[in-house]
């Protein structure tokens, strides 16, 4: 059996190169990973658009109506919680505008 593998571009490396810095290459990916997991990361507060109130309260309120989505693009009649009604094409409208 030979101890040559890896032969490209006229290079013959041995098996045991090949191995070795195979297995470098690991340890200094997985070093990576752990050194990333393990450093401390300060929560960085992010600045609040002048609307994120308004629209908090406005998900609120969309979550208490409790739509479910349409099964039918053009579903005729939605319904909500306590009796709320709305037609299929205006919940889909109302949920694509809250995103």
């Amino acid at each position: 059996m030979s101890n040559i593998t890896d032969i490209a571009d006229g290079q013959v490396r041995p098996r045991i190169l090949v191995a070795a810095r195979r297995s470098v290459v690991i340890a200094a990916l997985g070093a990576a990973a752990l050194l990333g997991r393990a450093l401390p990361v300060e929560a960085v507060a992010l600045p609040q658009h002048p609307c994120t109130p308004e629209l908090e309260q406005l998900l609120a309120d969309w979550d208490a109506a409790g739509f479910e989505m349409p099964s039918k693009p053009g579903q005729a009649i939605t319904h909500g919680r306590n009796g709320r009604v709305s037609s299929g094409p205006e919940v889909t409208y109302m949920t694509d505008q809250i995103r």
